[in-house]
């Protein structure tokens, strides 16, 4: 792998990545900003309740899984047309990952941060996001920095996952036969959904796995550096597997 190659390959990458980026989150300020005048229309007329705004963690999360999705296999096919190897195309995406993933938890966070100070003076109205709600505080006012940075982290590895794990299943895909690629296509969603939560009614799943899961689980939970190490565990595992897809992935139109 070459530098020469490797510079240009990231620089074309993240710039690509970066335009999406700042699209979706003009797209969050607008919605805070929406979410904001409701706010002010609402007192105006005197309304009483309780308004909760925590879109931005969960709407990232999408868009770097579809982001992962739409753009790995386009990327593969320009690099490699432009004498780009495909480890240097796996260390390019896997760095811009990284990068954007970083960024957007940067952003979401300074969104958030400048939101809650803005809003602090109603009591009825709270802006957060999924990890504040989890680790910090009921409804996500008056952290500390060092919250917000774990917070950052934490919105930083499960923006990492989502990407990679898009990534997995479009190279996932790509390997696949039409009659296969329906076939997992249609049967995840039926398995996850209805045949596993049938799968551990009927006892047919191994306690020891149940366990393992509830574990697994009860660990995450209970702080948020725990649940930072088993983003990067987990985003590790998925780009080792990303890797082992990709580098034998034969070029092809998409289906």
């Amino acid at each position: 792998m070459k530098r020469m190659n490797l510079v240009p390959a990231y620089r074309y990458r993240f710039g690509g990545a970066m335009k999406g980026a700042a699209v979706f989150f003009g797209i969050m300020i607008l919605m805070t900003a929406l979410v904001f005048c409701s706010l002010l229309y609402a007192t105006w007329k005197g309304a009483e309740g309780t308004i909760n705004f925590a879109a931005f963690g969960f709407a990232a999360m999408i868009t770097m899984f579809v982001t992962g999705i739409c753009t790995i296999r386009e990327d593969l096919r320009l690099m490699l047309q432009n004498g780009v190897g495909r480890r240097t195309v796996f260390t390019a995406e896997l760095l811009v990952i990284l990068s954007v993933s970083l960024l957007l938890g940067l952003a979401g966070e300074l969104l958030v941060a400048v939101s809650q100070i803005a809003t602090s003076h109603w009591q009825n109205f709270y802006i957060w996001d999924i990890f504040q709600l989890l680790f910090f505080n009921e409804m996500g006012k008056d952290l500390t920095f060092a919250a917000h940075i774990q917070s950052m982290l934490c919105s930083f590895g499960l923006y990492t996952c989502a990407n990679l794990t898009g990534i997995f299943v479009s190279l996932l895909f790509y390997r696949l036969n039409k009659v296969w690629t329906i076939i997992v296509a249609v049967g995840t969603p039926i398995f996850f959904f209805i045949g596993l939560p049938l799968l551990m009614a009927w006892h047919v799943i191994p306690r020891c796995f149940v366990d393992a899961v509830g574990s697994l689980v009860s660990f995450s939970l209970h702080s948020s550096w725990n649940m930072l190490l088993v983003f990067v565990v987990t985003a590790a595992l998925t780009a080792i597997m990303n890797w082992l897809l990709l580098h034998r992935a034969p070029v092809k139109p998409i289906k």
